[in-house]
């Protein structure tokens, strides 16, 4: 296939630009924007995938249903920060009513490539690219027809690593009704024909590739999982210059039953980090595998920071060829879900920590969090987005970020449209070293899905409460100083009995001045409020 109609092309229909909503929701200060609002007459719409070139300059993707029940696929393009109106994609082909852009890449603010699928009259799924180019979005096209002669193909991943260098990945159905794994390149402007990949490690007949990587010109990573005999397992291949090299199976020794890649990043050519999932002896554990210098090490089996099994590895982000992090997800004994990130410095892993969203925003309490989206457009500054279940009302979309390498408080996104109680952050974007956005869905008063995107909410530090230095005289002022983290903004500080002063504040450190003594001898509560409600305790004592 090529980029309009090259020599290979298999173009089939333009797609078709019918103007759509992309509306501001709720009031004029909410951030919260609702793509496909006006399209969406049948009420179930998703913001799935999601990519900033630049900042103010992000491309969305999802789907929403039309007035006949339909599901379409669309992509939205930002530009100087301003959300156009949305594009339909694939929706002539689509004459089964079942499509949805899956994932989306751009090598610059004006040159992007969307994929996903659509269903055709045999109700047959087909994978789908749809290409921008100079600014303008191109004719639907077809990846991976000859192949899929089963009729069940989708276009799961697409990576750019320039304006004409590519690489679609997903999956398709062969005429005996076993699933391959396929990938197709853009070189030079051209697409190639989709091949089968990971062949050889797939001879039970279900593989499927998830993720990918160019991280030049020349070269792509792809990852997913294929199975032999009854055992399916992780894999990877490289692309160099056109050629596929061999599929490489990374599994955690023979403990594991099973094992799949769910995503992988790459820093530079011969440098890539993949996570994904195990099923071993002990149970369900998060795995990692590093490439360091064009080789694939030893997998790495995640520990949560807690005893809490089992985990799983939903995102990894690479900020430099000696650095990365994994979102990985851990399991209570209560089935409650809590996210954990571990990160690796030149191959060695540290211990993982667990985010903030367990201690709530605006200081409520959460009974579970699931985060499936990581970005890190700095060292030590990352950005995961999610869902969570509060001890009251229903799932909403938070995001968390770091700053420093100090993971901050939950925000709780799209909290005032979400009137039917049930959100999820799907997806998550970074400019590079810039500012970040969130996609996902929210449900409305009339309890439909609608399709968001939203910046991700300033840093919002978790207050801790440590240590106290100095005692409350019997009489007369005084001062005391409280040691923590987290606190910014003018916090209250009261113990009862006291009357006190805030004189000074810095992240790690409280100065406050005792005004009026009424206190009896002994230990007392002493409090600490920040201004999104969070709090902290330590004693004080009267001498």
């Amino acid at each position: 296939m090529g980029r309009g109609t090259g020599a290979r092309a298999v173009t089939l229909l333009a797609v078709a630009l019918l103007l759509g909503g992309a509306t501001m929701s709720g009031a004029a200060t909410d951030p919260v924007v609702t793509l496909a609002a006006i399209d969406n007459a049948g009420g179930a719409a998703m913001t799935t995938a999601l990519t900033c070139p630049l900042a103010g300059s992000c491309v969305a993707g999802g789907f929403y249903t039309d007035a006949a029940g339909l599901h379409q696929a669309y992509v939205a393009q930002q530009s100087d920060g301003s959300w156009g109106s949305v594009i339909r994609v694939a929706t002539i082909l689509n004459v089964g009513g079942d499509a949805a852009t899956t994932a989306l890449s751009c090598a610059d603010a004006s040159d992007c490539v969307a994929v996903g699928f659509y269903t055709d009259a045999a109700g047959q799924h087909q994978a789908f690219l749809v290409q921008e180019s100079s600014g303008v979005w191109g004719s639907t096209q077809i990846v991976a027809g000859p192949l899929n002669t089963g009729g069940d193909a989708v276009a799961t991943t697409v990576s750019c690593a320039a304006a004409d260098a590519c690489v679609v990945a997903g999956r398709y159905r062969d005429a005996a009704g076993k699933q391959r794994a396929f990938a197709a390149l853009e070189s030079g402007g051209t697409w190639g024909e989709a091949t089968q990949i990971g062949a050889t490690v797939n001879p039970g007949g279900n593989a499927t590739l998830t993720t990918s990587s160019c991280p030049g010109a020349s070269t792509c990573v792809v990852a997913g999982s294929a199975t032999a005999a009854s055992t399916t397992s992780a894999f990877v291949d490289t692309e160099h210059n056109g050629l596929w090299s061999k599929p490489q199976v990374v599994v955690p020794g023979a403990a594991a039953s099973s094992s799949a890649i769910t995503d992988l990043a790459c820093s530079a050519a011969g440098s890539c980090a993949a996570v994904g999932t195990a099923t071993m002896s002990a149970g369900r554990r998060a795995i990692a595998v590093l490439e360091q210098q064009g080789t694939w090490g030893a997998v790495t089996t995640l520990s949560a920071p807690l005893a809490t099994e089992p985990t799983s590895a939903d995102a990894v982000a690479c900020t430099s060829t000696r650095a990365c992090s994994v979102l990985a997800t851990a399991s209570t004994a209560s089935g409650a879900l809590t996210p954990f990130v571990a990160t690796e410095v030149a191959g060695h892993w540290a211990a993982a920590r667990g985010l903030a969203p367990v201690a709530g925003p605006q200081g409520l309490v959460v009974a579970s969090a699931a985060a499936t989206s990581l970005a890190c457009p700095t060292v030590g500054g990352c950005v995961v987005a999610g869902e969570l279940s509060l001890t009251r009302g229903g799932p909403e979309a938070f995001t968390v970020d770091e700053q420093a390498g100090i993971w901050g408080r939950a925000a709780v996104v799209a909290q005032s449209d979400n009137a039917g109680h049930d959100a999820a952050a799907l997806t998550l974007a970074c400019a590079p070293g810039a500012s970040c956005l969130v996609g996902g869905r929210y449900t409305d008063a009339s309890r439909h899905f609608q399709s968001f995107v939203a910046p991700v909410a300033a840093y919002q530090p978790v207050l801790v409460v440590r240590a106290v230095r100095g005692t409350v005289p019997a009489r007369g002022a005084a001062t005391i100083v409280i040691w923590g983290s987290g606190f910014y903004g003018t916090p209250h500080v009261q113990v009862v009995g006291l009357a006190l002063r805030v004189v000074a504040v810095s992240p790690e450190r409280l100065v406050v001045r005792i005004v009026r003594t009424h206190l009896t001898s002994g230990r007392h509560l002493l409090t600490v409020t920040d201004p999104n409600g969070s709090s902290g305790t330590s004693s004080i004592v009267q001498r």
